[in-house]
């Protein structure tokens, strides 16, 4: 997020920042659930997972840059990660 906010313009458009503020917010909390092992667990990783997915591609929207090339790609990651976690707890 800081680095769309530096760049400025189409980087820090407000519905960019918020799927890359609501992506980073409920990977924190779905860490959270998953630290206490919380019997939610299953439904916020799969919660998740669409979040990850949707932030993946406001970032793939700006692929030519390699910062959010690899934002895009981190988030592809995760959103499959939870998907497998999600299905395994259910």
């Amino acid at each position: 997020m800081t680095y769309c906010l530096q760049k400025g313009g189409m980087y820090a458009e407000p519905e960019k920042i918020n799927w890359i503020l609501d992506c980073a917010e409920l990977c924190q909390t779905n860490a959270n659930f998953m630290l206490r092992t919380s019997l939610m667990y299953a439904r916020i990783c799969a919660i998740c997972a669409v979040v990850c997915d949707r932030c993946a591609q406001e970032c793939e929207k700006m692929s030519y840059d390699p910062q959010m090339k690899a934002c895009a790609q981190i988030c592809r990651h995760c959103a499959e990660s939870c998907r497998q976690m999600a299905l395994e707890r259910t």
